[in-house]
C-alpha cells in the first residue's frame, strides 16, 4: 500500500497540501460560523445593555412625573380647569377666542388678528388652536404671556415669533410684533 503514496519532496508537498485543505475546511465549516455566532451574540448583548440603560434613565424620571401629575391634579381641584368646557369644537374655539381677547385686554393690548386653526384629535382630547398676532410693548407682551401660562383653562403657547422695531411714537419703548399659536384642549372625541 505504501507503494502508491508519493515519497520525498512530492510526498511532503502532498502532506502539506492535505493539511492546508483540512485546516481550511475546518475554518470554513466550524470556526467561521462559530465566530459569526459569537459576534452576533455580542452585538445583541450590547444592544440589550443600551436598552437597559435607556429604560433605567426613563424610570428615573417617574418620581418627577408623578410629582408634576400631583401638582396638575391639585391645580384642577383648586378650581383651575385643565380643559375647555364645551360641547363642540366650534363652541370651544369661540370660548378660547373670547378668553384670549379678555386676557389681552386685561394685559392692556389689542390683538391684531386671531385665526382659528384646524382641530386635531389627540388621545381622548380635541386640540383647539388659535394663531394670534399682536403688537405691544415688551412689558405688556410679557404680561400677556405670563397670564396665559397661569390661565384657566390651561393654555399652551407654541410657534412664538417675535420681531422688534423702534417705536418712534413712544421713544421709551420698543414695539414688539408677536405671532404665536395658543393651544387648549377639549375633552371628547366627537367634533
Amino acid at each position: 500500500m505504501s507503494e502508491h503514496l508519493p515519497s520525498g519532496r512530492r510526498g511532503q508537498a502532498l502532506a502539506v497540501g492535505l493539511t492546508v485543505v483540512v485546516v481550511a475546511s475546518l475554518w470554513v465549516g466550524v470556526a467561521s460560523p462559530l465566530e459569526s455566532f459569537y459576534l452576533a451574540r455580542a452585538q445583541t448583548l450590547a444592544d440589550q445593555r443600551l436598552v437597559a440603560a435607556h429604560m433605567a434613565a426613563v424610570a428615573a424620571t417617574v418620581p418627577q412625573l408623578l410629582h408634576a401629575a400631583a401638582l396638575t391634579h391639585g391645580a384642577a381641584r383648586a378650581g383651575q380647569s385643565l380643559a375647555l368646557d364645551a360641547t363642540s369644537d366650534a363652541v370651544a374655539g369661540a370660548r378660547l377666542q373670547q378668553r384670549m381677547q379678555d386676557l389681552a385686554a386685561a394685559a392692556g393690548l389689542t390683538l391684531s388678528s386671531v385665526e382659528t386653526l384646524p382641530v386635531e384629535q389627540q388621545g381622548g382630547y380635541r386640540r383647539i388652536s388659535l394663531r394670534v398676532t399682536c403688537a405691544a410693548s415688551w412689558p405688556k407682551l410679557i404680561g400677556l404671556l405670563q397670564t396665559l401660562e397661569g390661565s384657566s383653562p390651561r393654555m399652551l403657547i407654541d410657534d412664538l415669533d417675535l420681531n422688534a422695531s423702534p417705536d418712534l411714537v413712544h421713544p421709551d419703548g420698543i414695539a414688539v410684533n408677536a405671532n404665536f399659536i395658543v393651544i387648549a384642549f377639549r375633552a371628547g372625541t366627537a367634533p
